[in-house]
């Protein structure tokens, strides 16, 4: 399977602390800094002992010495390296840095353990150690000009500054793509109609708003627009690739091969009356299925039903058990569901993800990642009526929707905070971590969330961190 399958649910990458008004602001207590270059960073004190640090001409790595001492190259933690050349393979690359003059700089991490897992001493202290390396990256300083350390708020970060390929595109989703084309006429200020987008980049730091009318394709530098050109190339490509999820209007009758055996099925689906008094009618090949046997709906969607392909091209031969049948309903909450069905000779239910993950009901865009994954929407109160954006998947072997728990969830569409005071802001998801300030009037943006006590921030100067629901 591709990466990025969960991507907008969990929270893969590291959140970085930035900004001013820093108090006790170092993640890394007691620590002594390492310069390699132009890249410092500062490392805890009792890995003085515990690592061994080897430099070459792109960077230094971090190993851990127990384990290196038994094998060269055994014990890796991390590397920090400078390059030309926008890495986006899922490979364990995080860009960290950049400057104007298209200068990268990388936090790179181990895909897998690294250690001498013969020890078990070694191992508990490789992933100790491990469990350090997002607070040694937190500290990383570039003594160069014009550095940016906001590149996780940008789907291509150096869409402005250096070309982009085909291969740094291929793992990204359709919504990813949607968002990346947008971002570089939000670089120059675009006001955008389209909800979705407007509070996408209104939440991120390096985004102002342009007074008045804004520049179209002709404010576009050189490399923005030959990156836009191939960015929406890539769209249209990624839909010609996944003709899946495909719209069919209530009562119609449709010829959709449902099961992975070329034989052409008639289907047509009916809602007749409203509400939860509606019946819903799925007929497959003469065979009507009343949906009440199945599901409770409460506000049915009358005019449409979808065909869709969870498993796609990711799943083996023996994965691959056929398209499904998808019904929608408005439901009571302010997303609706939408209930996916397979049919094998007879209907069964497979499960439900919350709101609508389809181009024509989504903002524009499929919710439908082509890796296995979709869009699940959950509504929660931290601020109010807001929607926390997951995904789920289909879970072949036991015929049934699977929900990823856990984790951080993205904001649908972030949200403005209110607060009339001050707030602290956590490094982690701990009030003894360490902390920074952001001050009484800043518009603070909520990004991602827990479903819990939690919420991860940001404030228009750059300010990040964890939030306890608790200050609100």
């Amino acid at each position: 399977m591709k990466r990025r399958w969960v991507q907008g649910m969990l929270l893969a990458g590291m959140l970085i602390l930035t900004g001013c008004g820093a108090k006790n602001s170092s993640p890394v207590e007691n620590g002594k800094d390492y310069t390699w270059n132009d890249i410092t960073v500062m490392l805890p004190e009792d890995w003085a002992d515990r690592c061994t640090i080897k430099e070459d001409e792109n960077g230094f790595t971090i190993y851990q010495t127990a384990s290196y001492e038994k094998m060269e190259g055994l014990g890796y933690l991390c590397s920090f390296e400078k390059s030309d050349a926008w890495m986006n393979y899922g490979a364990g690359e995080n860009l960290i840095a950049y400057t104007e003059d298209g200068t990268l700089y990388y936090l790179m991490q181990p895909t897998d353990v690294a250690c001498d897992t013969e020890d078990q001493t070694i191992v508990e202290e490789y992933g100790s150690m491990m469990e350090e390396v997002t607070a040694i990256a937190s500290s990383v300083k570039i003594g160069a000009d014009d550095v940016h350390y906001d590149a996780d708020q940008y789907v291509v970060p150096v869409g402005a500054i250096l070309p982009v390929t085909e291969e740094n595109l291929s793992d990204l989703s359709e919504q990813e793509l949607y968002l990346a084309a947008n971002e570089i006429y939000a670089r120059h200020g675009k006001n955008f109609d389209d909800t979705y987008l407007q509070a996408h980049f209104d939440a991120c730091s390096w985004y102002t708003p342009a007074g008045g009318a804004t520049a179209g394709d002709a404010g576009l530098s050189e490399i923005e627009q030959a990156n836009l050109k191939l960015i929406k190339a890539m769209q249209t490509a990624y839909e010609a690739e996944h003709i899946y999820p495909k719209s069919y209007s209530a009562g119609e009758t449709a010829e959709i091969a449902l099961l992975d055996n070329g034989v052409l099925n008639e289907v047509s689906y009916t809602v007749t009356g409203k509400g939860e008094q509606a019946v819903c009618t799925l007929t497959i090949d003469g065979t009507a299925y009343d949906l009440a046997e199945y599901i409770q709906m409460h506000a049915p969607v009358a005019d449409a039903f979808y065909v869709t392909d969870l498993v796609e091209n990711i799943g083996t031969p023996e994965e691959d058990d056929g398209l499904e049948i998808a019904v929608l309903d408005e439901g009571t909450d302010g997303i609706g569901a939408t209930h996916f069905f397979k049919y094998d000779g007879d209907l069964y239910y497979l499960g439900e993800v919350g709101g609508f993950p389809f181009r024509d009901r989504n903002a524009g865009f499929s919710g439908f990642n082509g890796q296995g994954g979709v869009m699940d929407l959950i509504r929660y109160d931290k601020p109010a009526d807001c929607i926390l954006q997951g995904y789920a998947w289909y879970n072949s072997s036991e015929k049934k929707i699977e929900h990823a728990d856990g984790g951080l969830y993205s904001y649908y569409e972030p949200c403005k905070l209110e607060h009339k005071g001050a707030l602290t802001v956590y490094f982690s998801m701990d009030e003894t971590s360490a902390e920074k300030t952001i001050a009484a009037g800043e518009d603070i943006y909520c990004i991602r969330s827990d479903g819990d006590g939690w919420m991860y921030v940001r404030a228009k100067d750059g300010t990040e961190g964890f939030l306890p629901v608790t200050q609100m």
